[in-house]
């Protein structure tokens, strides 16, 4: 079955991350089809995080479950890339 969820590229609209920051992080990830290098730039990114649940509950591990569709190795790339 294919997802009707909008997808959010590695480059969103720069209006979508306002709405991220308002609703939180874990809204956008249970809401939208994110892609790998997406997660890795914002969402596991700790100076973007929108509250203190953010930093305990959001890891890798998190995002994998929530986005079946990445592959492990892929969102470790672009994490080790973006958050060093």
């Amino acid at each position: 079955m294919e997802s009707t969820l909008p997808t959010l590229s590695s480059r969103p609209h720069p209006e979508c991350l306002p709405v991220m920051w308002y609703k939180g992080t874990n809204y956008i990830l249970h809401t939208q089809t994110l892609t790998a290098e997406f997660c890795a730039k914002y969402i596991l990114d700790e100076k973007r995080t929108t509250c203190i649940e953010d930093e305990y509950l959001i890891d890798i591990g998190y995002v994998l479950r929530h986005q079946k569709h990445i592959k492990r190795e892929d969102l470790e790339y672009y994490y080790d890339l973006y958050n060093l």
